[in-house]
């Protein structure tokens, strides 16, 4: 296809997007967010969130900044660290993952769909919390399906979004080329893999986080992007209230609009119906964490 087809395709979805938003009105509840901290100016675009046994948070930078971690408690300003990772290089650092061993390190960004060195980071959370540097293991991957890694704006193979469950990483594609995300998985041990494609969900907007937890009665997935980011980001989370893998398009959801304009990029479950958020931006003011409740 060619780039004019892929921006009339871009367009027409946009378009698309933008009537059934206004058709849905009040049917997409809108939730506030309650600001709990900013971030100070060494994290300038955290793109993704993990927290520790300790209570502490992780977060990262995205593409060209140096390979490392920061960790932090939203409740002490004052305990703010950064971890380098020796071994790895952030060519487009998008998403953290976890289990209870091991932070998962998502350098898959790939605005262009041109990349062919996707890889995963594993971290032992154990060092995160004590050590000022740390290793990694490698996880190197392509996604099954891609073929053609021409330069192009209208991508479906980008990506920002990822969870851990049981032996596998799941992975959320950021869809420029038609606002809906793709559903892979890959093993989580180092190693060399193809990702397995598993579903499509009509997300309506770009995809740029996700978490996932285990409540003992079902499997909670939320994922978090923006709607219009050509008139100002429009942030939403869709809430799965029981994530099914193997239909994925099938699983019941729910979808919130958030108040305000954020690029969110990152999302993380906080209590039974709370949710961390955070924001990047330009501007020192638009780097924030928010938890909103749905």
């Amino acid at each position: 296809m060619s780039k004019l087809a892929y921006m009339i395709q871009y367009f027409f979805s946009v378009f698309i997007l933008v009537l059934a938003l206004q058709c849905q009105g009040d049917k997409v509840r809108k939730v506030p967010l309650e600001q709990v901290m900013s971030f100070p100016g060494e994290l300038k675009e955290c793109s993704g969130l993990a927290r520790l046994p300790d209570g502490s948070l992780v977060a990262l930078n995205d593409s060209g900044n140096p390979a490392e971690l920061f960790v932090f408690r939203p409740d002490d300003k004052d305990e703010f660290r950064s971890v380098e990772v020796t071994d790895a290089k952030n060519v487009d650092w998008e998403e953290l993952a976890e289990d209870s061993s091991f932070i998962y390190v998502g350098d898959f960004g790939n605005n262009h769909g041109d990349r062919k060195n996707l890889r995963i980071y594993r971290v032992k959370k154990d060092e995160l919390m004590t050590e000022k540097k740390v290793k990694s293991k490698e996880i190197v991957f392509s996604f099954a399906g891609q073929d053609d890694f021409s330069k192009s704006d209208m991508t479906n193979f980008d990506c920002e979004a990822m969870v851990c469950i049981g032996d596998s990483l799941y992975l959320f594609t950021k869809n420029h080329g038609n606002l809906r995300t793709n559903l892979y998985s890959l093993s989580k041990q180092p190693g060399t893999y193809e990702a397995k494609h598993l579903g499509e969900f009509d997300a309506q907007g770009l995809v740029t986080g996700a978490d996932f937890r285990n409540t003992g009665r079902n499997d909670e997935l939320v994922l978090v992007g923006y709607t219009d980011r050509m008139h100002g980001h429009i942030p939403f989370v869709v809430y799965f209230e029981d994530f099914d893998r193997s239909n994925f398009a099938g699983s019941s959801v729910r979808r919130f609009r958030m108040e305000g304009q954020y690029q969110i990029e990152s999302i993380l479950f906080s209590g039974p119906a709370k949710l961390l958020v955070a924001s990047e931006g330009k501007k020192k003011e638009d780097r924030n964490v928010f938890v909103l409740s749905f």
